[in-house]
C-alpha cells in the first residue's frame, strides 16, 4: 500500500560543504540577533572563520545570504517533518499522526531556539523572504 506522503514536494536540503555550513550558521545567529539590515557580512565572516570574500563568493550578497539561511532553516524543519508524515501508516489514527507532528515541531523548536526567532523576526520585518503557501487570509 501506497503512503499518500511519499509523493509530496518537500523542501529538500542541499548538501553543502562544511565552510557553507559554517557560514550559514553564523548568519543565522546573525540574523537573529540583529536583523536583515543590522547584521553585517564582516561579522559573520569573522563569527564562522572565513574571509569576507568568501563568504561572497559563496553567497554573493547580504540579500542572498539572508534567503538561504530561511531556506536552510526551512528544510531542516521539514525534514524531520517528512520523515514523520512518510512514515505514517495510511490506515493509522490521524490523531496519532498530529500528536507525532505536534511533538516532532515542539523538539524541533526547543533543540533549535533560533528557528522561532528567526521565523518572527522576519515576519516582523514584513515576512517578505518567507516561501509563499497560497492565501490563508480567508
Amino acid at each position: 500500500m501506497n503512503n499518500p506522503y511519499s509523493d509530496s514536494k518537500w523542501p529538500e536540503l542541499p548538501e553543502r560543504s562544511g565552510t557553507e555550513q559554517k557560514i550559514l550558521d553564523a548568519a543565522r545567529a546573525a540574523f537573529v540577533a540583529k536583523g536583515l539590515a543590522g547584521a553585517r557580512m564582516q561579522s559573520v565572516a569573522d563569527s564562522a572563520g572565513v574571509n569576507k570574500a568568501l563568504l561572497h563568493y559563496y553567497f554573493r550578497s547580504k540579500m542572498n545570504l539572508y534567503e538561504a539561511v530561511l531556506q536552510d532553516t526551512m528544510a531542516r524543519l521539514w525534514s524531520c517533518l517528512r520523515k514523520a508524515v512518510q512514515a505514517y501508516p495510511r490506515a493509522g489514527d490521524i490523531r496519532e499522526l498530529i500528536h507525532t507532528i505536534v511533538s516532532l515541531y515542539i523538539r524541533t523548536m526547543q533543540a533549535n531556539p533560533d528557528f522561532p526567532r528567526l521565523f518572527l523576526r522576519e515576519v516582523a520585518d514584513g515576512g517578505r523572504f518567507l516561501p509563499s503557501s497560497g492565501d490563508c487570509t480567508g
